[in-house]
């Protein structure tokens, strides 16, 4: 049993505080990485669900294996990575958050104006079951502070006046 677990609220801030950082420890991870993705032998057509997808470097070599018909889900308990991971990736990207609800990222178009929503029925660990809508995103949503922000800062070097 592991003890002295700090709460979950607490691993999430910080997660979201090096989210932009957290590549740095490449150097430290990178091998067992690359040994992990190596052990998963994975071949086109799979579907996986990566927990802790992080900033999405390792998502995307995962995706470059099992393209063109495999689907990798990333999940995240930090926006800020989930973020960065979906920026990279373009893959769905799933956020758990300390209070237990979850947001899916999709982005469909490559203006950001469509978002799919992907509920997942599993059971024993096996996806049973699938929904899948998509949204067109209109000034009648509210916008999401913490997305908005990266938004504007990865548009900043592209766009005049800001």
């Amino acid at each position: 049993m592991i003890e002295n677990t700090p709460p979950t609220d607490q691993i999430q801030l910080f997660y979201d505080r090096i989210g932009g950082r957290y590549d740095w420890f490449e150097i430290y991870e990178g091998r067992a990485k690359a040994r992990s993705l190596k052990l998963l032998q994975l071949v086109p057509g799979q579907v996986v669900l990566n927990v802790g997808v992080g900033t999405g470097k390792l998502h995307a070599e995962i995706l470059s294996e099992i393209q063109p018909d495999g689907l990798a889900i990333g999940v995240d308990i930090s926006e800020v990575m989930a973020s960065l991971a979906q920026e990279r990736t373009t893959a769905p990207i799933v956020v758990k958050r300390a209070d237990g609800s979850q947001t899916l990222i999709v982005e469909e178009g490559q203006d950001g104006t469509v978002v799919g929503q992907l509920k997942l029925q599993v059971k024993n660990g096996r996806i049973k079951g699938w929904h899948f809508n998509q949204h067109v995103i209109t000034d009648d949503y509210a916008e999401h502070p913490v997305i908005a922000a990266k938004v504007a800062e990865v548009r900043a070097p592209y766009v005049t006046g800001t």
